[in-house]
């Protein structure tokens, strides 16, 4: 096989990772998930915030781009696509409102910018973007990476055991 094929978007347990490797896929991204660990990077109120959240608070956005590309010495090449990110105060200000926020991020030292790089530095989820997946509601600790691996193995494997029962021919005859 001359391509690896990985599934992502939404998973972060073993369910996941079992449909993932059903449906052909040599493993599977747990892109949010591990952001929730204590070895990932990051602000921990960002990190908490993910724990609190339910799959309805995550938004598909380009303002957390335009106001980084105001200020970023690498700035996303145009066009960009949307960002999963926790809705939050500055997209509800903001969002449907493109044209608007690039005449304010034109102003010298514009303070939209200038809060936002705050809200990034302190760790305020409720200004800053807080990156997410659907799956964001299915987290609710912050824990070990081991531990997330490990636990999802078990799962998958567990789910995977248990596959047979959902076949119309029974399990003798094909194995």
């Amino acid at each position: 096989k001359d391509v690896t094929v990985l599934a992502a978007g939404g998973i972060v347990d073993g369910r996941g990772l079992a449909a993932a490797l059903a449906l052909g896929c040599d493993g599977a991204v747990f892109g949010t998930r591990l952001w929730a660990t204590h070895e990932a990077v990051g602000k921990e109120a960002f990190k908490y915030a993910l724990t609190t959240a339910c799959t309805d608070d995550v938004i598909r956005t380009t303002v957390f781009d335009q106001i980084q590309n105001s200020y970023s010495s690498f700035p996303w090449p145009h066009p960009f696509d949307s960002v999963g990110a926790l809705d939050n105060l500055t997209t509800r200000e903001w969002e449907g409102r493109a044209g608007e926020l690039a005449d304010v991020l034109l102003q010298q030292d514009a303070a939209v910018a200038r809060e936002y790089r705050k809200a990034l530095d302190e760790g305020i989820a409720s200004r800053a973007a807080v990156l997410a997946g659907e799956g964001v509601g299915c987290i609710d600790t912050i824990e070990s990476a081991e531990a997330v691996v490990r636990r999802a193995e078990g799962e998958a494997i567990a789910q995977i055991e248990q596959m047979h029962r959902y076949m119309l021919i029974p399990r003798q005859t094909y194995s």
